[in-house]
């Protein structure tokens, strides 16, 4: 959950399970937008001052945190669940930049590589390698995050797009008991 309060940027973390449980964490701006990974092991929440902040489950203030440069619009995680894509307002214009995520390593995140948008996007998803991104004016599928339409359609006051797991899993992640 992303509150409303300026005064303090944070994401309210809801545990279910048997204990449940309320958890916030601390972040060094406002988040505009959430990935969570889909074991539940990682989240990353995109800040309106461009950069991506890491949270490992239990921790009350962020792990890693990675300066995009840019005011995070969206974000989603990667097709293959290593990552999360951020749509970005670039200098240059509207950006998608694929960032790898490793909760337990060095660096925690990586910015692998950038894509540039015609269009400001307003939310992403991932399908596999294909981004699925959603404008004013409908949703765009680009091959690959290149710069390659696979598909496009209208869709007038489109503003969000889920994504389905090819396979769904009943996990329950391990720090929610």
């Amino acid at each position: 959950v992303i509150p409303d309060d300026a005064d303090s940027p944070s994401l309210v973390v809801l545990i279910t399970g048997l204990s449940g449980g309320v958890g916030r964490v601390e972040l060094p701006a406002v988040a505009r937008a959430v990935a969570v990974s889909p074991a539940g092991d990682w989240f990353v929440g995109g800040l309106v001052d461009g950069s991506l902040a890491l949270v490992a489950p239990g921790m009350s203030r962020p792990v890693a945190n990675l300066v995009l440069g840019s005011s995070v619009l969206a974000l989603g995680v990667t097709g293959e669940s290593r990552g999360v894509l951020a749509a970005v307002e670039g200098a240059g214009g509207p950006e998608l930049v694929e960032v790898r995520v490793d909760p337990k390593g060095k660096t925690g995140l990586r910015e692998h590589r950038r894509t540039p948008m015609p269009v400001r996007p307003l939310a992403i998803g991932m399908v596999g390698s294909d981004a699925m991104v959603v404008t004013a004016e409908g949703l765009l599928i680009l091959n690959r995050l290149g710069p390659k339409r696979r598909f496009e359609v209208a869709i007038p006051g489109a503003s969000g797009v889920a994504v389905l797991p090819g396979r769904a899993r009943s996990a329950v992640p391990a720090w929610s008991e």
